[in-house]
Parts: structure tokens; C-alpha cells; sequence
């Protein structure tokens, strides 16, 4: 199953694509994300939006929901059920096809390693993960469920370790691609 998901997303691991998605997350990262973040605080006093911490406490979690106020609640449950659904997608397909790309450049030798471009889903995975409990938290607003918001602290940390390892396979790919470029060719190779 592994291999012919990551023979199907190899088949979609084009300059275009990885170049469109590259467009999209920079979007995602530098405009949209930021307007949103930058609303919050406005409308929170500077709390800011859980999901851009690395980890919190229960009780931080919930001084967090109480300073955002009736209408910073209601942005953040607007913003996890918009931007906050394409964005994992976005990010997640292109450390995958980006992890592709360059290892179609360095190492078609080891099959194995192509699939490590699964991983950036499992960062997919815990940031929809993330984004379900802290909707949960938004939507029991104002009772309390501290087991929920520490799960959603720990997805947190889950998804920032795993975006992480999935942006360092990208740029280790691509320094492979790169150094495979630079290497002279042997003679004796076809």
C-alpha cells in the first residue's frame, strides 16, 4: 500500500506541480496565515491562536480561549473550518512531491527511501488532528475539557516536530539533488 501511494504521488512530483505548491504554501505562509494570526491577536489582546504554539498547559489553553472573547472565539472556529483545512494539505503535498522531485534527481537507486515522503502526512495527520480539538474546545466554550486540551497540546508539538523532519527531508533532498549534479559522471556508467 505504501509503495503505490508513493509510486502514485512520485507520478504527480513534477517541476510544475512542486513549483504550484511551493506558490500555494508561500501564500499560505506569508499572506493568509499571518492576516489571520494578526486578527486574532487584535481581537484577543496578544493571546494569538493556540495552534502556533509549540506546546500549552490546559489552564494556558483555556486563559487562551477566555481572552479571545465571544469574537475572537468565533474568527478562530471560522479559521480552523477554512484556512486551517487546506493549509495541512498544501504544506503536506509539497514536502511529499518536493521530497520526490529531488530524490528522483539523486537516488532512483534506493527505492526505499521514496518513502519517506509519507511522513509530511503524518504531519498532515496530527495538524487535522490538532485542529479537531481545539474546534472541540471552541465549540464546548464555556465548559471545560482539560483531557481534550491537552490532547491538543500534544498533537500540537506532534505536528510542529513532524512539519519539522518533514522540511529538513526536503532540504536534505534537495542537497542531494544538488550534490548528484555536481558529480562527475562515470565513464563506465551507461
Amino acid at each position: 500500500m505504501a509503495d503505490r501511494l508513493t509510486a502514485l504521488l512520485a507520478s504527480w512530483a513534477t517541476r510544475r506541480n512542486v513549483l504550484l505548491l511551493v506558490a500555494l504554501f508561500m501564500v499560505m505562509t506569508a499572506v493568509l496565515l499571518p492576516l489571520a494570526n494578526t486578527r486574532l491577536a487584535v481581537l484577543s489582546g496578544g493571546a494569538g491562536p493556540l495552534d502556533m504554539r509549540f506546546s500549552y498547559t490546559a489552564a494556558q489553553a483555556y486563559a487562551t480561549l477566555d481572552a479571545y472573547g465571544p469574537a475572537g472565539r468565533e474568527f478562530d472556529l471560522n479559521t480552523e473550518l477554512t484556512v486551517d483545512l487546506l493549509y495541512p494539505i498544501i504544506y503536506g503535498l509539497f514536502c511529499s512531491l518536493a521530497i520526490l522531485y529531488f530524490r528522483q534527481r539523486w537516488g532512483p537507486a534506493h527505492p526505499g527511501l521514496a518513502r519517506l515522503a509519507l511522513l509530511p502526512f503524518l504531519a498532515v495527520l496530527a495538524d487535522y488532528l490538532e485542529n479537531a480539538a481545539i474546534i472541540g474546545l471552541l465549540l464546548v466554550y464555556p465548559d471545560r475539557l482539560p483531557p481534550l486540551a491537552a490532547a491538543a497540546s500534544l498533537l500540537t508539538s506532534a505536528k510542529w516536530l513532524l512539519q519539522g523532519l518533514s522540511l529538513a527531508l526536503v532540504a536534505a533532498s534537495a542537497a542531494g539533488a544538488l550534490l548528484a549534479r555536481r558529480q562527475p559522471m562515470d565513464p563506465a556508467s551507461p
